[in-house]
């Protein structure tokens, strides 16, 4: 994102690519691109500076999303506008009731995500809570969307959820969610080519900062 964004400003414009840890920035090396290590909530940005500020799959992991979001407007021109994407896991259910890893995949998976709510591990129901967020911001011209994905066991989307599946497990067990042999059932539909399931809703929101 951060390099495309670069060849969309031009040579006469500038990107700058924040992150709390940056490393995994690295190697986006591009003219007009500047990389930032830079905590939302604890550090300023230029008010008023940008022409565009987004950020994606951030929000739902953070103590104060809404302080996030006032920090992003403040820090978008006049006219300028803000764009947030994060997802809401309100649709992540097996795609085909009738195949045999279904049942336990739906049955895991809610428990699963009700834990990391519970335990606010992050927000898995977060993407609804956009639009409000840029209307308590005072953006205008505010418009949203919301994506579902159907994805196959074993592709590389699926292998991102098992991943992310795999850095809870330990709590997850530990508190006793689930059974060790349920969630290995869950990574077992997730690498299951004939398995498929309807990812999480990815919403984006935007808006306008008024001129």
């Amino acid at each position: 994102m951060a390099r495309w964004l670069a060849a969309r400003a031009g040579p006469v414009g500038q990107v700058v690519a924040t992150d709390a840890d940056p490393r995994f920035l690295g190697g986006t090396a591009a003219a007009g691109l500047e990389v930032r290590c830079h905590d939302i909530l604890a550090d300023p940005l230029e008010p008023g500076h940008y022409d565009l500020v987004h950020c994606r799959a951030l929000l739902c992991h953070l103590p104060d999303p809404r302080q996030a979001v006032r920090a992003m407007a403040a820090a978008v021109r006049p006219g300028g506008w803000l764009l947030i994407e994060d997802a809401d896991y309100v649709s992540l259910v097996a795609a085909d009731p009738a195949h045999p890893r279904s049942a336990r995949f739906d049955a895991v998976l809610h428990e699963l995500l009700d834990f990391f709510a519970a335990s606010r591990t992050f927000d898995p129901f977060f993407g609804r809570r956009l639009p409000s967020l840029l209307a308590a911001a005072g953006l205008t011209d505010a418009e949203h969307e919301g994506v579902a994905c159907h994805r196959r066991g074993g592709s590389a989307a699926a292998e991102l959820l098992g991943r992310s599946l795999q850095r809870t497990r330990a709590a997850a067990q530990r508190r006793g969610i689930v059974e060790a042999d349920d969630f290995a059932a869950v990574l077992a539909a997730i690498a299951d080519p004939s398995f498929s399931f309807v990812d999480a809703l990815s919403i984006a929101a935007w808006g306008r900062n008024p001129s």
